[in-house]
């Protein structure tokens, strides 16, 4: 088991996987996906509440096909953000890694929201994700209730152009220290 303090990173260069991770063996797996220039175009918060976009139903919809592209995918807990997506991925069996898994989605959002022209010529995606491995029942939990509680912190994001300034780095950043978060009280 690797340890949340044992960043060491393999791969390309600037790689947020961990070295020796199997990122393809079955576990629970939070991620953190943004779009190409942190661009608000698959929600908006009113009230805490989330209203998609046309784009992000869109996102949606590719989100909850996952499972049936790839069978050995659980969906979990997720939230569709102005900018991002979280969501907790289970991989029940061996299979296709969770880079294999993210990759096609991104590519399968991205092909379907150019064909419906909601995305012109632009990306919709950011390069890479943030993932974080999810060790144990507390640490699920954590982020279960961070990923509900997500729509309601939005006020807060230095993404959200009437949000408070102050430096606020809420969930949409690969650096937030997720780690403190779900192994705090892992014991």
């Amino acid at each position: 088991e690797v340890s949340g303090m044992d960043r060491t990173f393999s791969g390309r260069p600037n790689s947020l996987r961990l070295r020796g991770v199997d990122y393809g063996s079955p576990g629970a797996y939070f991620i953190t996906i943004c779009t190409h220039q942190r661009k608000c175009s698959l929600a908006v918060v009113k009230d805490s509440q989330i209203e998609l976009t046309e784009l992000g139903r869109l996102v949606q919809a590719s989100w909850l096909s996952v499972p049936s592209w790839f069978s050995h995918v659980n969906l979990d807990h997720f939230v569709i953000m102005p900018n991002h997506l979280h969501g907790i991925l289970n991989l029940v069996d061996s299979g296709s890694s969770l880079g294999t898994v993210i990759g096609s989605f991104k590519s399968a959002t991205s092909r379907l929201a150019h064909r419906a022209l909601l995305t012109q010529r632009n990306r919709l995606w950011q390069r890479g994700f943030f993932d974080h491995i999810v060790r144990s029942e507390p640490a699920l939990f954590r982020l279960r209730q961070y990923i509900e509680d997500n729509p309601a912190q939005w006020h807060l994001d230095e993404l959200n152009s009437s949000a408070i300034s102050g430096g606020a780095t809420h969930g949409v950043s690969p650096t937030i220290d997720f780690a403190s978060l779900i192994d705090s009280t892992s014991q």
